[in-house]
């Protein structure tokens, strides 16, 4: 799985949103000034953004904080991945605190 990817691009082909700021500059403004920018966030750099509760030893939990190196989600609802070579995997749970 590849998470982040515009639509049918490969992880090779794809440049980022800042380059395509340059000629979409509108479309580029507005998008990165909503929460949609903050949707998928390297967990190396943002741990104090997981939701989850990593502290017990839930056998449903079966992936320790150490294995997750991204988050997929916001507030309502994470979803956690592992990066293996250039690619990310979902791992098989996901934290909703609000519901």
């Amino acid at each position: 799985m590849q998470v982040g990817l515009a639509q049918n691009a490969t992880a090779q082909e794809y440049i980022g949103s800042q380059k395509c700021g340059k000629c979409h500059e509108g479309h580029y403004n507005g998008w990165k000034t909503t929460l949609h920018t903050k949707m998928e966030q390297d967990v190396s750099t943002t741990g104090e953004n997981v939701l989850g509760d990593f502290s017990s030893d839930d056998p449903l939990l079966p992936f320790t904080l150490d294995e997750v190196d991204m988050l997929v989600g916001s507030r309502f609802k994470q979803r956690y991945a592992k990066k293996i070579g250039d690619d990310y995997y979902m791992l098989p749970a996901q934290s909703m605190p609000l519901s």
